[in-house]
């Protein structure tokens, strides 16, 4: 699959469960295929704490909202 680099958009952050978040992330343009279970590398712009990228995988795609989902377990 090929590698991509987006500019992603928070829409939505919820607690499911106290252990866990829910990203909901959006970007204007149509989003390329991925699938639940592959990784994104996630960076986070202005962050005084994280310095490398993240790998997250994703949780769920939902093409007919534009949305990637990431279930992030609280650790640390």
């Amino acid at each position: 699959m090929k590698k991509y680099i987006l500019d992603l958009t928070v829409v939505e952050n919820t607690t499911p469960h106290p252990r866990y978040v829910l990203l909901k992330l959006t970007q204007e343009d149509p989003l390329p295929e991925m699938a639940p279970g592959q990784f994104a590398e996630i960076r986070i712009d202005g962050s005084k704490n994280t310095f490398l990228r993240r790998p997250i995988s994703i949780n769920y795609v939902d093409y007919a909202k534009n949305q990637i989902w990431f279930l992030v377990a609280k650790v640390g």
